[in-house]
């Protein structure tokens, strides 16, 4: 499970501190120690809101800045409220995670910047990159939208990816072309068709034992009908809420009908405690 960093100042006490999880909600106080092995060896890295906010405010001092993510935008209208603010020139600089690159008309701006975009890039998911040259390209949109031309500087380790290179000649058609074109060469969907089968349970290994058990059930099935099995392996997140997710995914012909048996048939391999979830053409894998 991966906790991130939370700060707050109260009046009177300083900044106080504490771990959250953006999946599950979990929340517990920042200890000196491991609770798990007793270590000491660990420390808050990469680049959330809340960081870039401080390493700006040291760096460039006398900026003004304003954050907008999930913690500063609550409640009713604060979306816009604090939109309205930047407009009105309260800030020099709105600070934001994705939530900024959507509908937004500040014709101010002449400045974006992306930190980090390889995040988006490398994410394990078949439409990674058409959805991040979607959203570079709408946040690219941001800057510039007066009179004044503008600018997009984006942060990462991969400049020649297709996805940055398309993003500086605004050539999405090509891309989506490209995009294609792998997809036929390696019979991905929309040339085939997908199914996503999702495991969780409170055991990492008795998930990962059912997902097995799952597996050895339908492969003969699925494959004599020509679909692949791929997996089982650990989700991307591969705890939430203190269960453990495994998923299988099968791969079959375009258009055909997925060769599962009965969804309760399926259940009865599983333990009790191991709940299925069947994704049939998947938006996210």
């Amino acid at each position: 499970m991966a906790l991130t960093v939370h700060r707050s100042a109260r009046a009177g006490t300083g900044p106080m501190e504490w771990l959250r999880c953006h999946w599950c909600d979990h929340r517990q106080v920042i200890e000196q120690r491991c609770g798990k092995c007793g270590s000491t060896a660990f420390k808050p890295f990469g680049a959330g809101t809340q960081r870039v906010m401080e390493q700006l405010a040291e760096e460039l001092q006398g900026l003004r800045l304003l954050r907008f993510d999930q913690d500063t935008t609550r409640g009713r209208d604060g979306h816009r409220r604090l939109l309205d603010r930047f407009a009105a020139g309260e800030a020099d600089v709105l600070v934001g995670t994705q939530m900024l690159a959507k509908g937004m008309d500040l014709p101010r701006v002449t400045l974006a910047a992306v930190l980090a975009a390889d995040g988006l890039l490398h994410r394990p998911d078949l439409r990674s990159s058409e959805h991040c040259l979607q959203l570079l390209l709408q946040l690219a949109g941001r800057a510039g939208r007066g009179e004044r031309p503008g600018e997009v500087l984006v942060q990462t380790y991969s400049p020649d990816h297709p996805v940055i290179r398309h993003l500086v000649d605004g050539r999405y058609e090509r891309f989506l072309e490209e995009e294609l074109e792998l997809r036929r060469q390696a019979g991905l969907v929309p040339f085939s068709r997908a199914c996503l089968l999702r495991l969780a349970g409170p055991s990492a290994s008795a998930t990962a034992t059912a997902a097995t058990s799952l597996v050895e059930q339908v492969r003969a099935r699925v494959e004599g009908e020509g679909w692949t099995v791929i997996g089982p392996a650990p989700a991307p997140v591969a705890r939430v809420a203190g269960r453990s997710r495994w998923q299988v995914l099968l791969h079959g012909p375009a258009g055909a009908a997925i060769p599962l048996p009965p969804e309760a048939d399926l259940r009865r391999i599983l333990p009790q405690a191991v709940s299925l979830a069947i994704d049939p053409d998947p938006l996210q894998l």
